[in-house]
């Protein structure tokens, strides 16, 4: 079981803190319409990080599907970020977010909230399902 944290590493100088947390998701990145297997490896209300092994080159656009509790959000962004070798991947700033993601990810601070284990539908609340 993992718990929920705020990265601890020093002070926080994001306006949107990081959330440690694993979604699964489809992402496109463009021009290129072909879907690829995506594994977010941590979120922020306008930010997340895409664990891959050949990260995409800064600047790039990139739209993706990020399945949350009981629904799919799309996101738009572009990579600001990109991180060969070891823990390869794209830091990815959001450029088009909804009320949904926004609401998913203020849902992320509530202590009450845990991660299950992998295949799991997403953070629960202590004690539910």
């Amino acid at each position: 079981m993992k718990t929920l944290s705020s990265r601890s590493d020093g002070p926080e100088r994001r306006k949107w803190p990081r959330v440690n947390l694993t979604l699964n998701g489809v992402v496109r990145f463009d021009p290129s319409p072909a879907p690829t297997a995506a594994r977010v490896a941590n979120v922020s209300a306008r930010g997340l990080f895409l664990a891959m092994d050949t990260p995409q080159q800064k600047g790039t656009r990139l739209s993706v599907d990020l399945y949350i509790p009981d629904e799919q959000i799309t996101l738009k962004g572009m990579v600001v970020r990109s991180i060969p070798g070891a823990g390869a991947g794209a830091g990815v700033f959001l450029t088009v977010v909804d009320e949904r993601w926004t609401n998913f990810c203020a849902s992320l601070s509530d202590p009450t909230l845990r991660v299950l284990d992998e295949g799991s539908s997403g953070p629960q609340r202590e004690g539910a399902g």
